[in-house]
């Protein structure tokens, strides 16, 4: 898709009006030469400005406008106007239309967060997106070719490519989760990774199973043994031109996930081919930060593997060893992510030398109960961290939830047999005490738990969010590493 910055529209271009209601007055901003048709069009109907509201207005001359309603100005949002352009993008495919020109609303200048230029950038990209790469009729596929935008900022196109690059890397990481497992196993993850570092600059280095072994990997490796599948320590780094110590990233890499011998129903195995959704996040996060050329020094580890079920599976009653040395008793095969994401967080603090953990996984179904499919939930070990992210989410439109964590919790996750076990106890707290497990091999560095269960997959369209991947929270994950050691120092 092409950006281009114009003033006004040209006649090709078919017109994405934004507007809003002020009182009972709707109001919005257009070209001359659409004003009129559009003031004629309220005359004659009744248009509100509601959130969602979408009007497709065929001028005398065949001039085509999309009038897309964000609601009353005193509860507009820049997330508001996110979805009411995403709304005339997906209307725009709709109607067949490639070449689309947005106009910039100055009635919104007072909820804008990020620059109204990187705005359209993102929000264009991702709502253009849809995953129909296995549907063989393909006739009635039509994506926008071109969005233009009326901009008088000297950096207009410096914006516009930084919001394109993120929503880009969020579409990369849509079109991770959403690929079927037979296509995307740990090895092919692995191989994705290395061809986007080699295409953005950062270094990808892949250590096969005999390697993790060699690092006493037990609990990564247990998970994945029974798979014919092999399993992969994907490791990224990107040299930024801030401090050399890096920030550590590490995503949940399972490719797919049965439950092991504590296996789930079919309806659960449906959509566990995005269990590794922490891990999209994960490598589409870093190819966010290379392409935008980041100052941040970050290393990103996943430790890709299928959960899967044969004779040699781990099981229930099993003792494991930590490549921190911590003993696991398995007290459920399906609570396997957190069993990755041990030995992945403690190769990024012994082997890289990161100063800070932030992980991010599919963990529990749990959050999925508690926060529904449009908020994270969020465990962290200082509140400045929750700040940072939260501060980060402003510019992201991205949701998040903290919840608590004290030695009550971390209790539920103790074991008679050996250090820790896998599951807590009673089924109390299930996102909670899946990250006082966790935060065990986090070495008491500051730490920051994503539990991205609910939000990585939706059922239903989203304005800007097609069914299936999500991508979120990349965008809030790349704001919080840029904004790192800036909100540190504020």
């Amino acid at each position: 898709m092409e950006f281009r910055i114009l003033p006004s529209p040209e006649p090709h271009h078919a017109l994405l009006v934004l507007s809003c209601q002020i009182g009972e007055q709707v109001v919005y901003d257009a070209p001359d030469s659409a004003g009129p048709i559009i003031a004629h069009y309220l005359n004659h109907t009744v248009f509100q400005s509601k959130p969602g509201e979408f009007a497709y207005i065929l001028g005398p001359d065949g001039q085509r406008i999309l009038l897309c309603g964000a609601g009353k100005l005193e509860k507009c949002s820049q997330d508001k106007l996110r979805r009411a352009i995403g709304k005339g993008i997906k209307e725009a495919r709709k109607h067949k239309m490639t070449h689309v020109w947005v106009g910039y609303p100055s009635w919104a200048a007072g909820v804008l967060v990020i620059d109204w230029e990187q705005l359209v950038g993102e929000t264009a990209i991702m709502a253009n997106y849809e995953y129909k790469s296995y549907i063989t009729d393909k006739q009635w596929v039509v994506g926008l070719t071109e969005v233009a935008l009326a901009s008088v900022h000297p950096m207009a196109n410096e914006l516009v490519r930084k919001g394109v690059i993120l929503g880009e890397c969020t579409v990369d990481a849509r079109e991770l989760i959403n690929a079927p497992a037979h296509e995307l196993y740990p090895e092919a993850l692995a191989q994705k990774a290395q061809y986007w570092g080699t295409a953005f600059g950062f270094e990808v280095q892949v250590y096969d199973e005999e390697a993790c072994r060699q690092m006493r990997m037990e609990a990564f490796l247990s998970v994945g043994q029974a798979s014919s599948r092999l399993p992969y320590l994907i490791v990224m780094r990107w040299k930024g031109q801030g401090l050399n110590t890096p920030i550590g990233l590490v995503g949940k890499g399972v490719t797919y996930d049965t439950g092991g011998l504590s296996i789930k129903p079919t309806q659960g195995m449906l959509h566990m081919k995005g269990d590794m959704g922490g891990a999209a996040l994960v490598i589409a996060t870093m190819c966010a930060l290379a392409r935008l050329g980041s100052a941040q020094s970050v290393v990103g580890v996943v430790a890709a593997c299928e959960n899967a079920i044969a004779g040699n599976a781990y099981r229930p009653g099993d003792i494991l060893k930590s490549m921190q040395g911590l003993t696991i008793e398995v007290g459920n095969t399906d609570a396997e992510g957190r069993l990755t994401l041990a030995d992945a967080i403690t190769y990024a603090i012994t082997k890289e030398n990161v100063r800070a953990v932030v992980d991010v996984a599919t963990l529990t179904g749990a959050v999925k109960t508690a926060l529904g499919e449009h908020v994270a939930g969020v465990v962290c070990s200082e509140d400045s961290l929750y700040t940072k992210l939260q501060q980060a989410s402003k510019q992201a439109d991205e949701n998040f939830w903290r919840l608590p964590i004290d030695d009550e919790y971390r209790d539920l996750v103790s074991s008679d047999v050996a250090d820790l076990s896998n599951i807590g106890r009673d089924g109390l707290a299930g996102t909670i005490t899946a990250a006082c497990f966790v935060e065990a091999f986090t070495g008491g560095l500051p730490w920051l738990h994503i539990d991205i269960a609910g939000v990585s997959f939706t059922r239903k369209d989203h304005e800007y969010i097609s069914k299936g991947g999500s991508g979120r929270p990349m965008r809030s994950l790349y704001h919080l590493v840029e904004g790192w050691d800036r909100e540190q120092a504020g």
